[in-house]
C-alpha cells in the first residue's frame, strides 16, 4: 500500500530534524522516492514527488501511538485509504514486568505477541524460567545449536514451558533442519507467548525475526534488526535464506518446492519475488 505527496515544502524548511540524501527522513520517519531506491541515479531530492509504504505502520512500528496528526506531513491526495493495523490494548504478557529482569537484549517481538533476548539458559537468565509461566511465557523458541538441548529441556519441562529448537547458525546441516521446522517455527511465533533467544539476542534473533518474515506469507510486520549491526544481520539473513532454498541460479533443491507451497506460495518463482519486496522493506526500515 502506498500513498503519494508532495513533500518539497517539506524539503525548502530549515528543519534540523531533516535531511535527505539517498532517502528522506523527517522526524525519525524515512520517506524513499518513487524511482528505484537502488538506482545510481536517485539523489532523493530530484523531484517534488515521494512514496513511502504505509506510514501508519511504520509509526506504529517505532510505539508512536495512532492519531490523525500523521497525515499533517500528506501535502497531496491520499491514493488509497490504508488500513489501520489492529494495535492490541493489551498484550497477553507481562513485558514490564520481564523488562525488570535486567535481561540483556530484551525486546518486544516486532508482532508484539512474544519476546526476544539473550539467551534464557544462560547463567544470568536461568532464575527467570521458573518465572516466566506466571507472567504469560509458554514457550521457548531457542536459536543455539544443539550442544544443550536435553539440559535446557529439563529446565523447561520443570518450569511447564514448551520447549523448541529452531537453531540459526548458517551452514548446510542447519539449513536443512530449517526447512524442516519452519513451518512449525512461523506457528508458534503467531501464536505468541514465546521467548525467543540465542546467546546475546542480536545476530541470531534478527535473523529469526527475517526469517519469520520473509518465509510468512501474510506477515506485515517487518523485523526491527537490534544487533547493531543491521548490514551484518541483513547479509546473514540473505545467506540464510539462500541455504534453505538455493541460490537464484542453482538447480531447484529437494524439498524447497514443498515447502513454499506449504507456507502459501504456488511455486518458487513466485516466492522470491515476494522475497525481494521484503529484502528491500527489511532493507528500507534498517538501513539507514
Amino acid at each position: 500500500m502506498k500513498i503519494g505527496f508532495n513533500l518539497n515544502s517539506i524539503y525548502n524548511t530549515k528543519n534540523p530534524d531533516f535531511n535527505c540524501k539517498n532517502r528522506i527522513q523527517f522526524k525519525g520517519r524515512f520517506y524513499v522516492p518513487s524511482e528505484d531506491i537502488f538506482s545510481k541515479n536517485n539523489h532523493g531530492a530530484g523531484g517534488n514527488e515521494f512514496w513511502v509504504e504505509d506510514p501508519i505502520m511504520e509509526a506504529w512500528r517505532n510505539d508512536i501511538y495512532l492519531r490523525d496528526s500523521i497525515y499533517e506531513l500528506l501535502d497531496g491526495d491520499v491514493t488509497d485509504k490504508i488500513p489501520i493495523l489492529n494495535v492490541p490494548d493489551k498484550l497477553d504478557f507481562d513485558y514490564d514486568a520481564l523488562k525488570n529482569m535486567d535481561i540483556l537484549n530484551l525486546y518486544i517481538s516486532d508482532n508484539k505477541k512474544g519476546v526476544r533476548g539473550s539467551s534464557i539458559f544462560s547463567k544470568d537468565n536461568v532464575q527467570h524460567t521458573k518465572v516466566l509461566k506466571q507472567l504469560g511465557i509458554n514457550r521457548i523458541i531457542d536459536l543455539r545449536g544443539e550442544s544443550n538441548v536435553e539440559l535446557s529441556k529439563k529446565i523447561c519441562e520443570g518450569n511447564n514451558l514448551e520447549y523448541f529448537l529452531f537453531p540459526v547458525c548458517y551452514n548446510n546441516k542447519t539449513s536443512q533442519e530449517q526447512m524442516e521446522k519452519l513451518p512449525e517455527f512461523i506457528k508458534l511465533v503467531n501464536e505468541g507467548k514465546f521467548y525467543m533467544g540465542c546467546c546475546e539476542g542480536t545476530n541470531r534473533t534478527d535473523i529469526a525475526a527475517g526469517l519469520k518474515y520473509v518465509f510468512d506469507k501474510d506477515d506485515k510486520y517487518v523485523p526491527i534488526f537490534r544487533s547493531g549491526r543491521p548490514h551484518h544481520s541483513l547479509q546473514m539473513l540473505q545467506k540464510t535464506v539462500n541455504e534453505i532454498i538455493g541460490h537464484k541460479n542453482d538447480s531447484e533443491k529437494e524439498g524447497v518446492l514443498e515447502l513454499v507451497q506449504s507456507l502459501g506460495w504456488s511455486d518458487v518463482a513466485s516466492f522470491r519475488k515476494d522475497y525481494k519486496e521484503k529484502i528491500r522493506n527489511i532493507t528500507l526500515y534498517n538501513i539507514t
